[in-house]
């Protein structure tokens, strides 16, 4: 930099020089509160996903609560408790694939107020949006699975009795 002031104040020596960067520098710069967005945005889509998981795991919890007598006979009846969790899961699949297919709908919206903060990504990229779909329908599925692992674990003879 000394170097390059010398030289500039030799050809003109009424010029002013401050703040010298290299255009790396000036590049990350401008990209600074593109990239903090982008972790802000990140940062609440993970918030989301967990929000999202916990939810479920509560609405889940809460269908089991009240099929508890229904379980109860069930597993009473010779179900075994794989049939039990299949018959959980199966209800929460459901729920699932509403939900994904509501979402896709949202996002069919949504995508067009996004297109001006997307970067080489199309607001349809088949990619992004098949991954979303797989790891929001694995979110959900394991939250899922513990409230239907838990009713599988029922005692028929508790769930049974006479209140």
């Amino acid at each position: 930099m000394p170097a390059l002031r010398t030289t500039l104040r030799a050809l003109e020596s009424n010029m002013l020089i401050f703040e010298v960067k290299t255009m790396d520098a000036v590049a990350a710069q401008s990209a600074a509160v593109s990239r903090l967005a982008m972790r802000l945005l990140s940062a609440f889509a993970i918030l989301a996903l967990a929000l999202a998981a916990t939810g479920i795991y509560g609405v889940m919890s809460y269908s089991v609560r009240r099929r508890t007598r229904e379980i109860g006979t069930r597993l009473a009846l010779g179900a075994s408790r794989r049939d039990i969790v299949i018959l959980i899961m199966r209800q929460a699949t459901v729920v699932t694939m509403l939900g994904v297919a509501v979402g896709i709908g949202f996002a069919l919206v949504a995508s067009r107020s996004l297109t001006a903060i997307l970067f080489g990504v199309a607001p349809w990229d088949p990619m992004s949006i098949a991954s979303a779909i797989a790891i929001l329908t694995m979110v959900a599925l394991a939250a899922s699975y513990l409230p239907a692992h838990r009713a599988s674990r029922l005692d028929p003879a508790r769930t049974l009795a006479v209140e």
